[in-house]
């Protein structure tokens, strides 16, 4: 089957063995990931508060060439970019009027969005279309007794986006157990890692990081698995500095929950990026 995915920014910059893995990964599975043909940025999450208009804008318009394609489901990688475009459909039922005068300017211009796009998360693709029993046929039992911490970050599971139950998703931790992996007990899976702040509100930023690295590491775990690439450059970028800072060692290796899933089923590690990684995991260079 052929998916249409929105690579949106992350997928060709910081998060390139994000959208790497992902394509191996489906590609194992039987299935293809086909890019949006001529996307924008998705308009980002605080472009909302310069300019409202342009930015529902910016997302609207890579709906509508998604929608001009006959494309009912559109898989987005980047939870920042799913919040941003489901908010189109969001803001098409709360403030008809803002929408209306945005889709009409669009118009001008020859495009158009009716509302028929929907959004999904690949995690959301793989668990609920193609199965874990479906995956278990493809593992190799590679990362039988891997320790894993599930982080899905703040944005995967906000209004509007996961059907999963808002405050304690389950995906992750069901697929890898089911795949043979040890799956840790991470309380704090839905925190926000600081998001913006350590660029912003340094300090704000990265006690956040601490916190979140510091109870992975304690755990014991082999590697952080996340679904956002925000979230995986905040958590892996800086952890010498902090460890440096609180006076800790918190260094983990923070991978995608693509690239885990890559190596369980044998994919060439460079197929799924982990050379892009700071500190790939121990048994990723067996």
């Amino acid at each position: 089957m052929k998916y249409t995915y929105y690579p949106g920014c992350s997928m060709e910059g910081t998060g390139r063995n994000y959208g790497e893995s992902l394509v191996a990964v489906f590609k194992a599975l039987g299935h293809d990931l086909e890019p949006l043909a001529d996307f924008n940025c998705c308009g980002f999450i605080a472009y909302m508060s310069i300019d409202q208009a342009q930015a529902l804008a910016l997302a609207a318009r890579n709906l509508s060439l998604a929608e001009q394609r006959g494309v009912a489901e559109l898989v987005t990688p980047c939870t920042a970019c799913q919040v941003v475009l489901n908010r189109v459909d969001d803001f098409r039922v709360r403030y008809p009027q803002l929408m209306d005068s945005v889709l009409s300017t669009m118009r001008e211009s020859g495009l158009d969005y009716r509302g028929t796009v929907k959004i999904k998360h690949p995690l959301e693709v793989l668990f609920d279309d193609v199965g874990v029993d479906s995956m278990k046929e493809r593992a190799k039992g590679k990362l039988s007794g891997f320790r894993v911490a599930c982080y899905y970050g703040c944005l995967y599971n906000r209004p509007h986006t996961i059907s999963e139950e808002h405050f304690f998703p389950t995906k992750m931790e069901e697929m890898f157990s089911g795949l043979g992996m040890e799956v840790v007990d991470y309380h704090l899976k839905t925190k926000c890692c600081g998001g913006s702040l350590t660029n912003t509100v340094e300090a704000v930023g990265l006690d956040s990081v601490f916190k979140l690295l510091q109870g992975a590491k304690r755990l014991g775990v082999d590697a952080i698995a996340t679904t956002c690439p925000l979230c995986q450059f905040n958590l892996e970028a800086y952890q010498g500095r902090i460890s440096a800072m609180f006076d800790e060692d918190v260094r983990v290796p923070v991978m995608y929950f693509s690239e885990v899933l890559g190596l369980e089923f044998g994919i060439p590690e460079k197929e799924l990026g982990l050379q892009r990684l700071f500190a790939p995991p121990s048994l990723a260079r067996a």
